[in-house]
């Protein structure tokens, strides 16, 4: 549940979320819930992109190993 008496500042005018029609606590909850999404979603690219690196480094290391092997 929305704490009724905390403050929402939209455009530098505050707002007391108690004071909203029931659109407006709507609204508010969405972006709240967008938010966290796009949260979850940066630290999920986060660890994607670390997931690429390593598999990058992992087939570097192979090509690597396989021409010394084929250089021998």
């Amino acid at each position: 549940m929305e704490n009724d008496d905390h403050i929402i500042t939209l455009d530098d005018t505050d707002y007391k979320y108690s004071e909203l029609s029931d659109m407006g606590k709507i609204s508010v909850r969405q972006l709240n819930i967008l938010e966290k999404e796009i949260l979850d979603t940066r630290l999920l690219l986060d660890r994607h992109e670390a997931a690429k690196k390593t598999f990058i480094d992992q087939f570097k290391s192979i090509v690597e190993n396989k021409e010394e092997i084929n250089s021998d």
